[in-house]
């Protein structure tokens, strides 16, 4: 163990950074419209990404990681690899990639399902190259599963009126909700580097879907090929892309695994901070999680970590809103939302 007697300084790289602004951070937005380990949601912070959190960028971690691969006792060194991996993780000293909502502010009605933003690949750098072609680079990373953490800001609310008596104010009987999905990228130039394709969805006894948070890209493995163009249904009748949609993308009620749900028949906007933690560990059907699911409207199913444990070099996050049943809709007027990995 190193320690600073009386009167030591230490190493100015080793202090804490100053408070500033966004040139500590990985960007990514999504242009266009279709496209801190606890359970509890932080209902006073207006959920904005421009407030005055340090985020350290892949460079700021990686000198980090080397002036603590230095640090000597003569010649030997004190602090292994293994221990420095175990600091960067204890002080939550990871890069991250973030995207926020653009356009904004999202209104969905009864029935519908939209997905509103999409981050960026996880670990993977995607520029313009002087041929035209897609420049795709893997970022430095620890593991098969280099994820630590999803936080997860926004502000939404439902019509403000309706439901069942009694519900009003509360998570009961919502059904206006997010939900949030982890999937193989299908950007260009991605798949050589990714370390998943293909996700395959659990099924019950009935051969039914399974609600998953892990689920397979739709652009990378279609549920099925569609018909010659000119034979699709007319008069009408749903066209073959509304009848044939992944059904994990597309649940009729609030899943177990949902992100969110809204607060039944409020008119003032709720902000929610959200973070999924590697090191979570609330079992779905235990009473912690089902009492965070009635009093706090997220997912029973979303509280053990195992989604950020499994997520993978290349992996997307993808969020939905969605909105059931006449007189229901889901009103979304920012989000922003930040994966950090180990590097």
């Amino acid at each position: 163990m190193v320690v600073l007697r009386p009167g030591m300084v230490p190493h100015p790289y080793l202090r804490r950074p100053p408070v500033v602004g966004p040139p500590g951070r990985v960007h990514h937005r999504q242009g266009d419209e279709d496209a801190e380990p606890n359970t509890a949601n932080d209902q006073s912070a207006i959920p904005k990404d421009d407030d005055d959190t340090f985020y350290p960028s892949l460079d700021q971690v990686q000198e980090v990681r080397e002036i603590l691969r230095h640090i000597r006792k003569g010649k030997e060194e004190l602090v292994p690899d293994e221990v420095v991996d175990m600091i960067l993780d204890e002080a939550e000293y990871w890069p991250s990639i973030s995207a926020t909502l653009h356009p904004a502010p999202i209104d969905i009605s009864q029935d519908r399902d939209k997905e509103c933003l999409r981050t960026a690949p996880l670990c993977i750098d995607i520029s313009d190259s002087d041929d035209g072609k897609k420049k795709v680079q893997v970022l430095p990373h620890r593991g098969l599963h280099p994820a630590r953490k999803i936080v997860f800001k926004f502000s939404s609310r439902d019509q403000g009126w309706g439901g069942e008596y009694g519900d009003s104010g509360t998570y009961n009987r919502s059904y206006t909700w997010f939900d949030a999905y982890i999937m193989p990228s299908a950007r260009e130039g991605v798949a050589e580097h990714q370390s998943r394709r293909h996700v395959e969805i659990p099924k019950d006894e009935d051969g039914k879907d399974v609600p998953s948070i892990i689920v397979p890209n739709p652009e990378i493995q279609p549920p099925e090929q569609p018909p010659e163009q000119g034979q699709q249904e007319q008069g009408g009748l749903k066209r073959w892309e509304d009848e044939h949609q992944p059904s994990y993308l597309y649940p009729f009620l609030p899943p177990p695994t949902k992100l969110q749900c809204n607060r039944t028949a409020t008119k003032t906007l709720e902000h929610y901070n959200i973070a999924w933690h590697y090191r979570d560990s609330i079992a779905p059907d235990s009473n912690e999680a089902a009492d965070i699911q009635a009093h706090q409207g997220r997912g029973r199913a979303t509280l053990n970590g195992q989604a950020v444990r499994d997520m993978c070099v290349g992996d997307e996050v993808v969020i939905w809103l969605r909105a059931r049943f006449p007189g229901w809709r889901n009103h979304l007027e920012r989000m922003t939302v930040r994966v950090f990995w180990a590097a």
